[in-house]
């Protein structure tokens, strides 16, 4: 009867036992494919119909180096050119400025991620300042709430600090 809501999601999701999900997922995995010790990023290199992409921009440096193929990074909604030169940096394998990159990535990071006091400062963060830049709203549905007027007021100060104001 169509696409779940979040809510159902949220549902199925605190239900589970997280040692149990891991253990029984890691089991599928190496059914799937042998993984020896340390071995995460090499399936992608037997398996050309299987792409590695990251979420985490502030590894994206690492997880290509390690033979990933990109990231589905946050941080890209906000500031697409930077995450774009980032990677083409990193696969010409341009060292230098991925690390000139990388460094602004993870300032970003830095300045406007821990913005807050809960885990959610990340996606709370990049609406925020979407919402600032007038990209779209910063509602967020339950259990989540935007932020209020202190921390957006911090955000725009990132923005500026960010070059994006």
């Amino acid at each position: 009867n169509g696409i779940p809501s979040h809510d159902t999601f949220w549902r199925v999701f605190r239900a589970l036992d997280p040692v149990q999900f891991e253990r029984c997922f890691r089991t599928w995995m190496a059914a799937a494919i042998e993984l020896h010790p340390g071995e995460v990023i090499a399936i992608a290199g037997r398996r050309p119909d299987f792409a590695v992409l990251m979420g985490p921009e502030e590894i994206l440096t690492e997880a290509i180096e390690a033979g990933g193929h990109g990231g589905v990074c946050g941080g890209a909604n906000l500031r697409p050119k930077i995450m774009v030169q980032l990677y083409d940096a990193l696969v010409a394998r341009d060292q230098t400025r991925a690390a000139v990159l990388q460094a602004d990535v993870i300032r970003q990071s830095d300045l406007l991620y821990k913005i807050g006091r809960h885990s959610s400062s990340i996606i709370k963060g990049l609406k925020c300042a979407l919402s600032c830049l007038g990209v779209c709203d910063d509602y967020m549905a339950e259990p989540f709430h935007r932020f209020n007027l202190p921390e957006r007021q911090r955000v725009i100060e990132v923005l500026r600090e960010l070059g994006e104001l």
